[in-house]
């Protein structure tokens, strides 16, 4: 029996193989004054041939820690040119050695953001190089501005669009998952008649939105656990870990929330909950639950098995359905056979009807 490992490695080679051609491209941002520059990076790749107005879907793919954007597109062409989608993966370079690699051939250019932390741009904070002189209230100047500005915008590019889909895996679906709860775009999307769908996989750990948590003893229910398995955190839970103030701290819950677009928006977050125009997909990877987690945060311990984003993603969605309750239900996909790998993930999710018929 071959191992994980060389399985990844084959189904990588496939795809690179067949992969769809894709454009470097650069998104102006409005900033304030107007005479200075800064610019949102992005790779992206339409079906051959088609023209801009016959575009009806938008997949923007966040890519995770590695910054390897050529993930996004680790399927085969042929699903692309049968399809009327367009797919666009914008770049939040780092300074830091441990995650500065951009990929393929790409390096950030000089007016684009760039972030000093690994996973600061996933928390909708501002890069370290904005430009000199800038209005940080009045502009685009952290990540969730920069996507909100790029998505309002894409319907002017492709005037036939219906669908925006938000994807991400890892540190990806962490970015799309909080972008999701703290963007304040919703409006603006309702107003041009287009669907908004995150759909996420495989992160170490979500956002809750209210001071709800599983309980440890409906850990191993998974998508069976009830409204009544998730229950604020025992004083002495927390204090035992010592994690008073931490266990309910942004990016873990919505107190103390550390993130440049909210300050800039007086603290106010989003109504991803109470709008019909925005849905929400949780992809389980099906052999991604047995991998050791990055984030060893006394935060992260009370959201389920410490070695197992499968078992923690499920009882998010049961948070989500039966706790948080949006007006359009979470839905569940499971795509099988995919460690903790990016590329291997979106190679079988190109594979699985209900995430094409999704996508493309």
């Amino acid at each position: 029996m071959k191992s994980p490992a060389i399985i990844v490695a084959a189904l990588v080679a496939s795809a690179s193989a067949f992969a769809p051609p894709t454009t470097w491209q650069t998104f102006p941002l409005p900033l304030v004054p107007a005479n200075l520059t800064f610019n949102l990076d992005y790779l992206s790749a339409l079906p051959t041939g088609a023209s801009a107005k016959a575009i009806t879907k938008a997949n923007i793919c966040i890519h995770g820690l590695s910054r390897d954007v050529g993930n996004c597109f680790a399927f085969d062409k042929d699903i692309l040119d049968r399809s009327t989608s367009v797919i666009l993966a914008p770049v939040f370079p780092s300074s830091n050695a441990a995650c500065k690699s951009v990929s393929p051939d790409k390096t950030a250019s000089s007016t684009s953001g760039l972030w000093t932390t690994c996973d600061g741009y996933a928390n909708g904070n501002q890069p370290s190089n904005l430009p000199k002189g800038l209005n940080t209230a009045a502009s685009i100047g952290d990540s969730f501005s920069m996507l909100d500005t790029f998505v309002s915008s894409l319907q002017t590019t492709y005037p036939s669009l219906k669908q925006i889909n938000v994807v991400g895996f890892g540190l990806g679906a962490q970015f799309a998952q909080r972008y999701g709860a703290l963007t304040q775009i919703y409006d603006t999307v309702v107003k041009q008649n287009v669907t908004l769908n995150f759909i996420v996989s495989s992160a170490d750990t979500w956002l809750y939105t209210q001071e709800s948590l599983p309980v440890a003893s409906a850990w191993s229910k998974g998508l069976s656990a009830a409204a009544s398995d998730f229950q604020r955190p025992s004083p002495r839970d927390v204090y035992q870990a010592n994690c008073v103030d931490q266990w309910n701290a942004f990016p873990y819950g919505m107190t103390n929330v550390g993130s440049d677009y909210m300050a800039n928006r007086g603290g106010k977050w989003g109504g991803y909950a109470s709008t019909q125009v925005v849905k929400m997909t949780y992809v389980f990877n099906g052999d991604d639950n047995f991998q050791t987690g990055d984030d060893t945060s006394c935060a992260s311990a009370f959201q389920g098995p410490k070695s197992d984003r499968v078992a923690r993603q499920q009882l998010y969605v049961q948070f989500l359905n039966t706790v948080f309750k949006p007006v359009s239900p979470v839905t569940t996909v499971t795509v099988p056979g995919c460690p903790h790998d990016a590329n291997c993930f979106y190679i079988e999710a190109s594979r699985v009807l209900a995430l094409r018929q999704l996508l493309f």
